[in-house]
């Protein structure tokens, strides 16, 4: 049945079949895009409401969307829809989750100044819990939709005779329900975790208490045509770093979305409404009405850490933008204890799957690594401890024995290390800019401004003569903070190259790490814009600079060979993600714009980032005139070493085809391997088959062939990738292949294109090889190439 509300819905034009279809023809229009902008969709097979881990009976699917999360919230880049959570059924929105919302100070548009002449109250500030947040909705015959922010339903949809399985609510005792083990209960066979079961287990629980069932959930929020938005908070399932009880565990209600394609909710006054009508836990909601109380409240909390004398993660702030009705979210997150316990567990996950030597600390030293003294001895004792903590159990109870052997609060240990930090008498610390640029960009010219002003080191990769120049690099980097070491003076170090893809950033971090140098990192990132833009601000400035280049001179080279290195290096750069890795060891990402005439802006933008972040490196921040003469002396830069080479012809060391559509198939796969690692983050974003490698053309004559096909078509090649856009191939995959470490397609036959001078189809017994797709790997430290053996030997089996 449809419950009765204590509030009348909200109807919203938004709606109407027009608008929803218009939404959903950007998403597909996106979906076809490269670059910045590009959205992600799947399908997935929705849970049924049974209370068994399987899938809906009549096998219906709804379609999820994502985006880059480093495309959110750049002003230049136009995302289909803000929606992170975002899932279609039909043509029309069927689960709705925030618009992304940033922190206090992270973008333009959270800086108080802005918020002040921009948003009107009054504000509604909510406690933000830390748990998994989960999305609820409902289709018209009573199934209740159940997704986490990027996914639903089971990883396996095949053999469902081991999975486990749970009484459906109608045939189950409450007490029974309320003994189910969830951590066990939530993992398919493969024993991967499911959150959105998890959460499906949970609205159980909660709507026993009501007397209500999913069916009565779902037909309610289908009426509203909105979605719930939760937090999943359970220990007992996984812990996070803020500590729930099994009498605090639960789904908290935050949240109450309309399905249309423009961010719209209900007040938290509504949520809380349909939070207690359902028997569910909702966020502790506070109301102000100027903003001056809003800040004097927040700065109060942040100064412990705590709410109602409890450690919280900080608060999510709502209001309203100008004269419209439009929400405005924004966070307030406590730096501390909430990021020292954030680096503690991730530093003891690393310690457990590693060891020490490869444990990196940036943050928080002196005190996190007492604490990896502490609990190393504890986890190599206690192997099974160890990978319950993997696990996600056991982080807080381990976090809580190293506070009682101290005898301090996590708070009291965070502020007894920033004022060791704000001191540095017998601390030295050391710092590394990586520009993340292309060519033309301005990064040399803020490198030369800033050395100028502050006397930062400045390494130029242009500057460097030879072969290994990232390594070169990073020894004279190292070299210069040894020095600092024995003089006991903090050094800031620019190593000025464009890093712009991510092979070239981990390569430098790896050369840090064998050299047991460990300097604070900060990312300089001129990304931000449109691909076209930069690149034809690349082409100008690259025009207007002539000669005046190391290594890229338009007299000399010529015009057609300058514009094809400039497209391909433009194609091959890859944005900063902070989540995954190596952009992970970042502590600090300063963003730059890219635009004609905002190097000084961008000057201006690294000094007081730097500042706030890291004050000793800016004793002082410099005057306009300062400024503008640092800048003068950079633009007026002419460099003293030539790294012109004399044109030699490469020859290609392999040829591969980029295969795209496999997230669809990987989509279609029930495999628990494939969601670990997609869960891990460690699936490829680019896919290819390789087929011929220089190391086989001695024994394979095809490598010959394609060599010469490859010159006749790009008579110069770069070093790196040279794509051949124009030549097409079908491939065939007849079967997925894993074996715990690597995760693989099988290719058996490769058609095209239609040359005389190449085989027609190319397969196992043409190439003498085992053609197959790799997907991923589960860590870091396996190579890809394994993906091979494993192929053949599966082939032999």
């Amino acid at each position: 049945m449809t419950v009765k509300l204590p509030f009348s819905k909200i109807d919203s034009e938004e709606f109407a079949e027009a608008v929803q279809l218009e939404l959903l023809d950007r998403l597909e229009a996106a979906s076809q895009q490269t670059g910045k902008g590009k959205a992600r969709k799947r399908n997935y097979v929705i849970w049924s409401n049974s209370g068994k881990m399987e899938a809906d009976e009549q096998g219906r699917e709804i379609t999820g969307w994502k985006f880059n999360e480093w495309d959110y919230g750049k002003p230049k880049i136009v995302l289909a829809s803000q929606s992170r959570g975002l899932f279609t059924r039909d043509n029309k929105i069927v689960v709705r989750g925030y618009d992304k919302f940033f922190n206090i100070g992270e973008v333009a548009t959270t800086k108080w100044d802005w918020i002040e002449s921009n948003v009107r109250g009054p504000f509604e500030v909510t406690q933000k819990e830390n748990g998994c947040i989960l999305f609820f909705s409902g289709l018209e015959d009573g199934t209740l939709l159940v997704c986490s922010k990027h996914s639903t339903g089971p990883v396996n949809t095949g053999d469902k005779s081991e999975s486990p399985e749970v009484e459906p609510l109608d045939q189950a005792s409450s007490q029974d329900l309320s003994e189910v083990n969830m951590s066990s209960a939530s993992r398919d066979k493969g024993g991967s975790r499911s959150h959105s079961f998890a959460g499906l287990l949970h609205l159980k629980r909660h709507l026993k208490a009501k007397d209500l069932t999913l069916r009565d959930l779902a037909l309610t929020l289908h009426e509203l045509n909105a979605t719930a938005v939760a937090e999943l908070c359970d220990d007992e399932f996984e812990e996070h770093v803020l500590a729930y009880s099994a009498e605090e565990a639960g789904i908290y209600l935050h949240g109450l979305n309309l399905n249309t394609p423009t961010f719209s909710t209900y007040p938290s006054s509504r949520v809380r409404e349909f939070a207690e009508t359902f028997g569910l836990r909702h966020v502790k909601t506070l109301d102000f009405e100027s903003i001056s109380d809003l800040k004097k409240f927040l700065t109060l909390c942040d100064e412990t850490g705590q709410y109602e004398s409890k450690d919280i993660e900080g608060f999510v702030v709502r209001g309203k933008t100008g004269n419209s009705s439009s929400d405005f979210f924004f966070k307030y997150k406590f730096d501390e204890p909430y990021l020292m316990y954030r680096g503690w567990r991730e530093v003891t996950r690393k310690l457990i799957n590693k060891g020490r030597a490869e444990v990196h600390v940036t943050k928080h030293v002196h005190i996190t690594n007492q604490y990896l003294d502490f609990v190393e001895p504890i986890l190599a004792a206690d192997k099974a401890r160890a990978d319950k903590f993997l696990d996600g159990h056991g982080i807080i109870g381990l976090r809580d024995e190293f506070l009682h052997h101290l005898g301090k609060s996590g708070k009291e240990l965070s502020l007894q290390e920033d004022l060791g930090n704000l001191t540095l008498h017998d601390q030295v610390q050391h710092i590394v800019i990586l520009p993340i640029a292309t060519i033309g960009c301005g990064k040399t010219t803020v490198s030369l401004a800033l050395h100028s002003l502050f006397g930062w080191h400045h390494i130029q990769s242009d500057n460097i003569k030879g072969t290994g120049v990232g390594r070169k690099m990073v020894q004279e980097g190292c070299r210069i903070i040894r020095d600092g070491d024995k003089e006991k003076k903090s050094q800031v170090i620019i190593l000025d190259r464009n890093n712009s893809n991510l092979i070239e950033r981990k390569q430098l971090f790896d050369e840090f790490d064998r050299l047991k140098c460990n300097p604070i990192f900060v990312c300089m990132s001129f990304v931000d814009g449109d691909d076209q833009v930069r690149e034809k601000l690349a082409r100008d400035r690259v025009l207007k600079r002539g000669e005046n280049h190391q290594s890229i001179k338009v007299e000399t080279m010529g015009m057609t060979r300058v514009d094809q290195i400039m497209r391909d290096r433009c194609k091959k750069m890859q944005g900063v993600n902070k989540a995954k890795e190596p952009d992970s060891r970042f502590d600090l990402v300063i963003e730059c714009a890219v635009a004609a005439n905002v190097t000084w802006q961008n000057l201006e933008t690294v000094a007081k980032e730097m500042s706030k972040e890291y004050e000793w490196t800016v004793p002082k921040l410099p005057s306009r005139e300062e400024y503008e003469a640092a800048f003068a002396a950079a633009l007026n830069y002419a460099p003293t070493v030539s790294n012109l080479k004399k044109p030699q012809k490469l020859k290609p060391q392999y040829v591969a085809v980029a295969v795209c559509g496999v997230n669809e198939v990987l989509s279609k796969l029930g495999s628990p391997f494939l969601a670990q690692l997609t869960r891990d983050g460690r699936v490829q974003e680019e896919f290819h088959v390789t087929l011929a490698h220089v190391a086989e053309k001695k024994n394979n004559n095809y490598h010959k062939l394609l060599s010469e096909y490859v010159a006749k078509l790009l008579p110069h090649l770069e070093s790196g990738v040279n794509p051949i856009e124009k030549v097409k191939f079908q491939i065939h995959v007849p079967r997925a292949i894993w074996n715990g470490r690597v995760f693989a397609l099988e290719v058996d036959s490769v058609q095209g294109p239609q040359d005389e001078t190449l085989l027609a189809s190319i397969d196992h017994t043409s190439l003498d090889k085992f053609l197959h797709v790799t997907i991923g790997t589960a860590e870091e430290a396996i190579r890809p190439m394994e993906s091979g053996p494993m192929v053949q030997n599966a082939t032999h089996s």
